[in-house]
C-alpha cells in the first residue's frame, strides 16, 4: 500500500495513480499518508476501469469529499459539486487532480494567466 511505502517518509508532496481501474483501492490504501502529508494526487479515472472493480463515477467524488480534497480537471478548473462531477466524469477525458481543500488558493494561482 501507499501507506506502507510512505510510513518512513518525512514528506510526500505528490502521488500519481494509474492502476487500470484499481484507483479507489489504491486511495483506500493511502489513508494515513493522505491525512499525514496532504499530497496532490493525479488519478486516471474512467468507467471501463472503475466499473471492473465495482466502483461508480461517484466513488471518487465521495472519497474526495470525505478526505477534504477537491477535484480538478487538467486545466485547473475545480469540480466542486456532484452534478458537475457527473457531467465531467467519463465525458471527454479521464485524468484528474485531487488537491487538499486547504491548498485551493495555491492551486488557483498556478492556473491564472
Amino acid at each position: 500500500t501507499i501507506d506502507a511505502q510512505a510510513a518512513s517518509l518525512e514528506r510526500l508532496d505528490y502521488i500519481k495513480i494509474d492502476v487500470e481501474g484499481g484507483e479507489m483501492n489504491c486511495l483506500r490504501g493511502a489513508q494515513r499518508a493522505v491525512h499525514r502529508y496532504r499530497p496532490f494526487i493525479s488519478v486516471e479515472y474512467g468507467r471501463s476501469g472503475y466499473a471492473a472493480y465495482g466502483e461508480t463515477a461517484l466513488s471518487l467524488f465521495e472519497w474526495s469529499q470525505q478526505n477534504r480534497y477537491l477535484l480538478s480537471d487538467l486545466f485547473g478548473n475545480l469540480i466542486e459539486d456532484e452534478s458537475e462531477w457527473l457531467q465531467v466524469c467519463d465525458t471527454s477525458y479521464w485524468d484528474f487532480f485531487l488537491l487538499p481543500q486547504e491548498r485551493r488558493e495555491f492551486w488557483k494561482s498556478r492556473f491564472q494567466s
